[in-house]
């Protein structure tokens, strides 16, 4: 089960020390929760259409910048 508070913890952290997340920041995030990359991708898409707290974090790309 994806628990949001952690996922809001985590991209905040992101947010804070590179000014986003990036598609393999939820890989990451997915595989620490034990819960596939496309759900969590697919829960994430679904809390920022409904969830207030979601749409402050930035999405960087795919992969980290150079």
């Amino acid at each position: 089960m994806i628990k949001q508070e952690q996922v809001i913890e985590f991209l905040r952290q992101k947010q804070e020390s590179e000014g986003g997340y990036t598609g393999e920041d939820l890989t990451e995030l997915a595989e620490l929760l034990g819960v596939s990359p496309r759900g969590m991708r697919m829960r994430i898409s679904y809390w920022i259409k409904t969830d207030k707290k979601f749409p402050q974090f930035i999405y960087l790309g795919k992969e980290n910048p150079q």
